[in-house]
């Protein structure tokens, strides 16, 4: 579960609606995510549901290094949320 308070931060999260073929997918069980502890949460750019509690996109985009999309489909509607390619 995602046990940490809210963040007084929340990021919507893009959807995509087509991801590339090549694109790198995170995905969690209802009701578990990544929880880290930074002040903002991650929320799915389709039905609002807390992706991660506690994480930037730009942590993660900087500990999952893919050639490609990074993207993190949401286990309540199914939706790949695209997180902020890192430069």
């Amino acid at each position: 579960m995602l046990t940490r308070k809210p963040s007084a931060r929340t990021t919507t999260l893009q959807v995509v609606e087509h991801p590339d073929g090549n694109a790198t997918k995170l995905r969690f069980a209802p009701g578990k995510g990544i929880v880290g502890d930074e002040d903002e949460d991650l929320l799915c750019g389709g039905c609002g549901a807390v992706l991660g509690r506690g994480i930037s996109q730009a942590t993660l985009g900087a500990r999952f290094k893919v050639p490609a999309q990074l993207l993190v489909c949401c286990p309540t509607c199914n939706k790949h949320n695209r997180l902020n390619a890192i430069a």
